[in-house]
């Protein structure tokens, strides 16, 4: 199985939702957040090109990476902040986990920070 990272890209909106939505079912329930209406402004977003120039155009601290395997995103990770970022958003698809992905996303988004110039992560659990 070969895997591919590269940036997130606006066609990529269904599966970031549908990988988001499994990785974090569990927070989404606990909070009592409508999982529906979450998917769906997460998806308008993520396709809508105007927010996706703003973005651009604000210098946007927030950049995700994915992880693709025969065209399907089976993994994703996202970094965020300013003067230190942080690690977000990570998640790899249930049927590929154990097989070095998120290993290959974490490395791929500490190559990212060094790019950005920054020699500080930090990470959140849950």
């Amino acid at each position: 199985m070969s895997v591919q990272i590269r940036p997130l890209r606006a066609q990529d909106a269904d599966e970031f939702v549908n990988l988001m939505l499994m990785a974090h079912a569990n927070d989404l329930g606990l909070l009592s957040i409508d999982t529906e209406k979450f998917a769906s402004q997460l998806r308008t977003a993520l396709r809508n090109p105007f927010l996706r120039a703003l973005q651009t155009l604000s210098r946007s601290t927030e950049h995700y990476l994915v992880a693709e395997s025969e065209g399907k995103v089976v993994g994703l990770v996202g970094l965020t902040g300013r003067k230190v970022l942080e690690v977000i958003g990570t998640a790899v698809h249930l049927d590929y986990r154990g097989q070095g992905i998120g290993k290959a996303l974490m490395e791929a988004i500490l190559v990212k920070a060094k790019r950005l110039g920054r020699d500080r992560l930090t990470v959140g659990v849950r």
